[in-house]
C-alpha cells in the first residue's frame, strides 16, 4: 500500500505534512506504506532535469522497514505541532518513525560533517539561537530580539562551563544575525552556507527573485546538514515553526530547548 502527499510549500512544511500523512497511515494501517510519493512536494527546490522525480529521495533514504517493529501505536500529530510546545510532543514516540522514513542520505550526513570541521563546532558546547522570521511572522507573534539574550543568561547561569559556550546563530534575517553579532560574544554564523535578507520582506529566502530551484536545492541541502547540526547542540533557543520542531525531532527529544510561543517561553 502506498501514500501520495501534494502538499507543497518550504523545505520543513513539506516534512511536516510528510510526516503527518505517514502517521495517519500508520494508526489506520498498524504498517508502514510500502511506497511514499511526494513527487508533488518540494517543488521549490527541484532542478529542471528533474521535473518528474520524487526528491525527496535526494534528502532522506527510502523507507527503513527494519525501524518498523520500534514503533509503538496510536501516535498523535498533525501539522498543528509545529505550534506547541514541544516538550508536550511525543518525540520519542515519533522518532522511530524519523528513522524509517527521514533518515539522511549519506551526502548529507557528509556536509554535516564538513560544516562542522571547518567551523570546528563542538556541539556539546555549543547553544543554538534559532530565529524563523520574515513571512513566518504571517503565521504567528515573534518575540523581539533581545529575548534572546535573557534565554541566554539563564543558559550561563546553569552552564559550569559558561565561558566557552559557543553562540551559533541562525536566522533568515539579516537584522537578527547583525544584532546577535554585536551583543554577544564567541559568535558564530555560518556564512558561506546560508542564505537571509531583510526582515522587512516577509517572504522566504526560497522566492526571492534571485532564487532559482537550483540554488535552492544546494541551500536545502546545506540547510538540512545545518538542522542535523542544530538538533546536536547542548542548547536550542528557537521560535515556534516546522523548522524549530524538525529540530526537536532529529534531537529525539526537547531537552534543554527554550522554545518562545504564543507570547511565552518554555523551557524544557
Amino acid at each position: 500500500m502506498s501514500i501520495k502527499i501534494n502538499h507543497n510549500s518550504g523545505f520543513f512544511s513539506c516534512c511536516t505534512v510528510r510526516l503527518h500523512k505517514i502517521i495517519s497511515f500508520l494508526n489506520l494501517q498498524g504498517i508502514l506504506p510500502t511506497k511514499i510519493d511526494s513527487l508533488n512536494q518540494f517543488l521549490w527546490y527541484k532542478k529542471k532535469e528533474d521535473e518528474t522525480k520524487d526528491i525527496s529521495y535526494d534528502f532522506f533514504e527510502f523507507p527503513q522497514k527494519q525501524f518498523e517493529r520500534e514503533i509503538s501505536l496510536p501516535i498523535q500529530f498533525s501539522y498543528k505541532h509545529q505550534f506547541v510546545k514541544y516538550k508536550n510532543v511525543a518525540i520519542e514516540q515519533i522518532f522511530p518513525v524519523i528513522k524509517a522514513c527521514f533518515y539522511p542520505k549519506k551526502c548529507i550526513l557528509i556536509l554535516k560533517e564538513k560544516i562542522k570541521i571547518k567551523y570546528n563546532i563542538n556541539v556539546k558546547e555549543t547553544c543554538v539561537l534559532f530565529f524563523r522570521g520574515n513571512d513566518k511572522r504571517k503565521e504567528t507573534r515573534m518575540c523581539y530580539y533581545h529575548e534572546f539574550l535573557d534565554q541566554i543568561k539563564k543558559i550561563k547561569s546553569k552552564n559550569e562551563d559558561k565561558e566557552d559556550l559557543r553562540i551559533l546563530v541562525q536566522s533568515d534575517e539579516t537584522e537578527f544575525l547583525n544584532y546577535m553579532k554585536a551583543e554577544l560574544k564567541n559568535v558564530l554564523v555560518l556564512e558561506d552556507e546560508i542564505r537571509h535578507m531583510s526582515a522587512t520582506k516577509e517572504t522566504s529566502v526560497d522566492l526571492l527573485a534571485t532564487s532559482t530551484t537550483e540554488n535552492n536545492y544546494k541551500y536545502a541541502q546545506l540547510f538540512l546538514a545545518i538542522v542535523l547540526i542544530m538538533s546536536e547542540c547542548k542548547y536550542v533557543v528557537c521560535t515556534s515553526g516546522n523548522i524549530s520542531l524538525w529540530i526537536c525531532l532529529f534531537r529525539e527529544n526537547a531537552k534543554n530547548v527554550f522554545q518562545y510561543l504564543s507570547d511565552q517561553w518554555y523551557e524544557s
